[in-house]
């Protein structure tokens, strides 16, 4: 008897788990974090040439929100942020923190976007002295889509 009540509480376990990952699945995207980096090596700017996370190879879902940072002279490095989908539209603020050689943040520079399905922005944004590497972070976004009102919500004409 103990035995049958372990293997049911395993499988109501299991089951539950499954069933909250799939209601979850559109939530687990995380709300912040680096979008990109790139690095100095010599006068060698190391940067994706492309936002990151346009196409993932493994098949799975893109995040809704990607972006790069790249240098462009020694005294310019180009932010771009791209909303991937084609239904919503986010807002979205971002940073840009740039380091010196060793790691420290000496410039950080923080922007508010609102993002239409599809879109892009980029925006040069001026170096501090001496930096070595920048990085574009996503502090938050949030899904600002104004969704349709439904016909049966409207009020009735002459009565």
């Amino acid at each position: 008897m103990q035995l049958k009540h372990i293997a049911l509480s395993a499988f109501v376990l299991a089951w539950s788990t499954c069933v909250s990952a799939e209601v979850r699945k559109d939530k687990d995207l995380p709300k912040s974090g680096s979008l990109s980096s790139t690095r100095m090596t010599g006068q060698v700017s190391n940067a994706v040439p492309e936002p990151f996370g346009v196409v993932d190879p493994s098949g799975r879902e893109v995040s809704p929100i990607t972006g790069s940072v790249s240098r462009v002279d020694n005294d310019t490095w180009m932010m771009k942020v791209v909303n991937n989908s084609s239904t919503e539209t986010y807002a979205v603020d971002v940073e840009v923190l740039q380091r010196d050689e060793r790691g420290s943040v000496v410039k950080r520079d923080a922007y508010s976007y609102t993002l239409q399905p599809k879109a892009t922005t980029s925006r040069e944004v001026s170096s501090a002295l001496h930096v070595r590497a920048a990085d574009l972070n996503l502090t938050k976004y949030r899904n600002v889509t104004r969704r349709p009102k439904l016909a049966s919500n409207a009020p009735k004409q002459g009565k």
